[in-house]
């Protein structure tokens, strides 16, 4: 089918990408891939599909993400790591799927639904060591323990926590977080209940913090072939450990139309950009409902035929217009790249949040959900 705007999935990419950084971890360590956030803007399904053969785990934020997983028959172990309503209790234990938990009301909650279902819940306690997000605070976690008893139905798989500033040069707070962490690990085990699972490395801290892999490791940007952080090859290269990622993602479109007009014409809503030149104008048919960020206004560029375009104006719903004056080959039809890479020249997810002043993760999980998503 041809599309006018679409996600393009490098299948190889991505699996080439998973078995780099499993080099990374110890032979008992398991791998969960992070497909929240529709994976980071890739697609939920289809990156679920093509990384089950690769990875142990799937971690998601929601319910609902789970079970798509299982609807499109993704069989590997789901983690929700985000907040269910004690109603949808249910789905969870029906769909096979393990529960992030930190307070008592949603143990409650799943405790009743197994009872219900004649099933087990499977769980993973959120520890609280310095994210002030989820989490049971390290002073609770001895009452909490006490009264797990009395939930015949929830079983304890792990417990977890997060690192909030992993990337940083300064390994302070990651130390400090840690040593919470395995401080509340014994209470687990004074209380006679060792998690089977423990986990608290996503991307940054899997490359640069081994001391914090435990059982488990998740796996987020960098399985789409993003760092973390720009200085992290940096510090691996200093331990002597190189990773080849590649990016998975590119996003494309299609010229709608190429027109000309004189010089001083004003180009889209409220007149805020009037061409300098006689101009060659090429218009998109991609805008900010697409994902495409309206601070892109005057100042982003596309690739076209391997040249670089500059957007005109303001970026609209669902259009953009771009100056294509110096590129004969632009007409109708011929493919536009948004993101990612295009001959020897690439648009990087980290070009385009620092144009506009954010981070890679939100450029790539802002991708309309809605746009195909092509595995090339």
């Amino acid at each position: 089918m041809v599309h006018r705007t679409w996600i393009e999935l490098d299948r190889d990419a991505l699996i080439t990408n998973s078995r780099e950084l499993r080099k990374l971890l110890g032979p008992q360590v398991l791998m969960l891939a992070v497909v929240k956030a529709n994976a980071y803007g890739h697609g939920l399904v289809p990156v679920g599909r093509m990384l089950e053969a690769e990875v142990d785990w799937f971690g998601v934020d929601s319910v609902d993400e789970g079970m798509a997983l299982r609807d499109a028959k993704v069989r590997k172990p789901v983690l929700v790591l985000g907040f269910t309503p004690y109603e949808r209790s249910a789905e969870v234990i029906r769909y096979d799927l393990r529960q992030v938990v930190y307070d008592l009301e949603a143990i409650g909650a799943l405790d009743d639904a197994s009872h219900r279902l004649g099933m087990r819940a499977l769980v993973h306690m959120k520890i609280e060591t310095g994210m002030a997000r989820q989490g049971i605070p390290a002073e609770e976690l001895a009452r909490f323990l006490s009264v797990l008893p009395r939930f015949s139905g929830v079983s304890v798989e792990g417990a977890t926590t997060h690192l909030a500033n992993v990337d940083d040069e300064d390994p302070t707070f990651t130390e400090l977080q840690l040593t919470r962490f395995h401080a509340a690990l014994e209470v687990f085990r004074k209380f006679e209940m060792p998690p089977k699972i423990r986990h608290a490395s996503a991307s940054a801290a899997a490359m640069i913090a081994p001391d914090a892999h435990f059982d488990l490791v998740r796996f987020g940007i960098a399985l789409y072939g993003l760092w973390p952080a720009a200085h992290i090859p940096g510090i691996l290269a200093l331990s002597g450990k190189v990773l080849q990622l590649r990016p998975v993602l590119a996003w494309r479109t299609r010229i709608a139309q190429v027109k000309e007009i004189p010089q001083g014409s004003p180009v889209g809503y409220g007149l805020t950009e009037r061409v300098n030149r006689d101009a060659r104008i090429a218009v998109l048919p991609v805008g900010y409902a697409d994902g495409y960020d309206r601070r892109l206004s005057s100042r982003g560029q596309v690739m076209i035929a391997g040249k670089r375009a500059k957007v005109l104006g303001v970026v609209m719903m669902n259009i953009i217009v771009v100056d294509v004056t110096d590129i004969p080959e632009a007409k109708p039809g011929i493919i536009a790249t948004l993101l990612g890479r295009e001959g020897n020249d690439e648009i990087s997810a980290f070009d385009m949040a620092e144009q506009i002043g954010t981070i890679h993760y939100e450029v790539l999980a802002r991708l309309n959900p809605l746009l195909p998503r092509v595995a090339v």
